[in-house]
């Protein structure tokens, strides 16, 4: 992989963290939304754009890493954003999902407050050290993470929450966060 100097002169990488961006700018979007609805019965018209926002933060997530591997656009900064951007859809994600009441997640509080307290400790670790633990179990663990998460928040969006989605959601997203 070609180090963070090199990667300003191809557009490969600009490409892939413009979209990884991309997702990080959706989440404050997503909360404004939400916040706002909650000002004004005259924006509640606009909560239904939530659910296609995330959507499309989802999308840009599995967009990203295909084309990160598909156009050998790899790097450092890429790999620290996009493990900031996962983390931040994550937390709207589960923001959204408690705004508009599921009644999964109030069911299962606690295995949420650990999922949070887990990704609290993996965000300091990556602040304090500067780097994201790889090896080839955790990124696979992180894709299916990722996958599983997308399914339940957006299935429970558009469809009723299903329980079962949330345990093995919960589940792969612990072992990945490890």
């Amino acid at each position: 992989t070609p180090n963070d100097s090199t990667m300003i002169k191809n557009w490969k990488y600009y490409l892939v963290n413009s979209i990884t961006f991309s997702r990080i700018l959706i989440c404050p979007i997503i909360l404004y939304l939400l916040f706002t609805s909650y000002l004004s019965p005259l924006t509640s018209h606009l909560l239904p754009l939530t659910s296609y926002l995330l959507l499309a933060a989802f999308l840009t997530d599995a967009l990203d890493g295909f084309l990160a591997r598909d156009l050998k656009a790899t790097s450092a900064f890429g790999t620290r954003m996009d493990s900031f951007a996962d983390d931040c859809l994550f937390i709207v994600a589960i923001i959204t999902a408690i705004h508009f009441k599921n009644p999964v997640l109030f069911a299962n509080a606690f295995p949420i407050f650990l999922l949070m307290l887990q990704l609290g400790i993996k965000m300091l670790c990556l602040y304090k050290f500067h780097k994201v633990f790889l090896c080839g179990l955790h990124t696979y663990l992180n894709k299916m993470a990722a996958f599983f998460q997308a399914l339940f928040f957006i299935h429970s969006m558009f469809f009723l929450p299903n329980e079962i989605l949330f345990y093995l959601t919960v589940c792969i997203t612990s072992a990945a966060i490890m």
